[in-house]
């Protein structure tokens, strides 16, 4: 299978994907945990003073940054039925450089809240499970099941006031539903 755009559990990566062999579970247990995490305490500040008195106030950071991921695979009935399950939470939280809430809102004059930085913010989950079920020796079905969640804070970005973000749901619910027949023809 190929895959192009977004990530999935299966991947640490987006863009081109390629996975030869897809994952159906075989007839032992295994499985893999992995995890990712930073916050404000584990990034650089190049705000120097020179920045300072050309009125930037704070630069550009993160606040959170993760990916967690688990999967496992195994057997439901041995060298007949197998099962892969793979689940994914990443996401960030951003501080944007020079964008802050309005400190006096319903106003026609912007008045920059130095105290409450603009944030840009990103959520998503993706769950996924695949079955396979062997029907001969020769013929195999498969079907899987792929959900994506994403929680974006559209809003959040250098040309939008702070105060008037909104967070939305993109493509929900996004997934995909497939099913496989396998032919060994020799």
């Amino acid at each position: 299978s190929v895959q192009l755009g977004g990530q999935t559990a299966e991947f640490e990566n987006g863009g081109f994907q390629a996975n030869m062999i897809p994952k159906d579970g075989g007839n032992r247990f295994s499985g893999l945990v992995s995890g990712n995490y930073a916050n404000h305490d584990m990034v650089s500040n190049n705000l120097t003073q020179g920045l300072i008195d050309r009125g930037l106030k704070l630069v550009n950071t993160t606040n959170r940054t993760y990916d967690a991921n688990v999967a496992a695979g195994g057997p439901i009935k041995q060298d007949k039925m197998w099962f892969f399950t793979s689940h994914r939470v990443f996401g960030y939280q951003n501080v944007l450089a020079g964008d802050f809430f309005n400190l006096t809102q319903n106003t026609p004059v912007y008045t920059p809240d130095l105290t409450r930085p603009a944030l840009h913010q990103e959520d998503n989950i993706s769950d996924g499970i695949r079955l396979t079920y062997q029907l001969s020796k020769k013929d195999k079905v498969n079907a899987s099941w792929d959900f994506q969640h994403t929680n974006i804070c559209l809003g959040c970005s250098p040309l939008v006031a702070p105060e008037a973000t909104y967070t939305t749901k993109y493509a929900d619910p996004n997934y995909l539903l497939q099913g496989k027949w396998t032919h060994l023809a020799s």
